[in-house]
């Protein structure tokens, strides 16, 4: 990832502070600046010296942990070889990530909502670029070799292609976010049935 920001060991504080409120619980819109810093273990008046408010916190909190369970991703992929195995480990930490509080999942879901913290995620564009949240550069790793090389795709066909992986990835999500106790055994079908069914599409696309 290119354009990566270094952190203080104080912000990153405030970041773990933040996701571990969210995997005890808590509810974000009651969520206050005292209960963060104290989580993280500074004085309210240090945190403002990297923070203009509680939403600033929350907002960035949100991209350091996306940045870093990509930046995992990235070195787990390292070691798959084929686009299915890529995909199905792709897959198996989403479910890792639903079982730790469902914490990605809400945040996610804060960032899309119209309160004063959605707002200001949505118009913290620069951050996308500072900290290199870059889906496309997830997506040309979990196709890997195969892709490019195949066949030359449009400019829309691969925005098309990795919308299409993206929303069966979150697809996927959803559906083990509303089937917690889900049993095993169902849990691995399932896995696989989107595993296949998010290869087609990129097989089709290449072919």
């Amino acid at each position: 990832m290119s354009n990566r920001k270094e952190f203080s060991p104080k912000e990153i504080a405030i970041f773990q502070a933040v996701l571990e409120l969210f995997r005890e619980g808590a509810d974000i819109s009651h969520l206050t600046v005292a209960e963060i810093t104290g989580k993280a273990g500074i004085g309210k008046g240090t945190a403002y010296e990297y923070f203009s408010d509680k939403d600033e916190m929350i907002a960035k909190a949100i991209f350091y942990h996306a940045e870093q369970f990509c930046l995992s991703l990235y070195e787990q992929m390292l070691g798959e070889k084929s686009v299915y195995d890529r995909i199905l480990l792709v897959l198996k930490r989403i479910e890792t990530e639903i079982a730790e509080a469902n914490c990605t999942f809400r945040l996610i879901q804060a960032s899309c909502n119209k309160t004063g913290l959605g707002q200001k995620i949505q118009g913290m564009e620069e951050l996308k670029s500072v900290y290199g949240l870059k889906p496309d550069e997830i997506f040309d790793r979990i196709i890997g070799s195969d892709f490019g090389t195949a066949v030359s795709l449009s400019e829309y066909e691969q925005e098309y292609l990795m919308l299409a992986i993206i929303s069966k990835l979150c697809g996927y999500g959803i559906y083990l976010q509303k089937n917690m106790d889900l049993q095993p055994a169902k849990k691995e079908a399932m896995r696989e049935m989107f595993c296949a069914g998010i290869c087609r599409e990129i097989e089709d696309a290449l072919v």
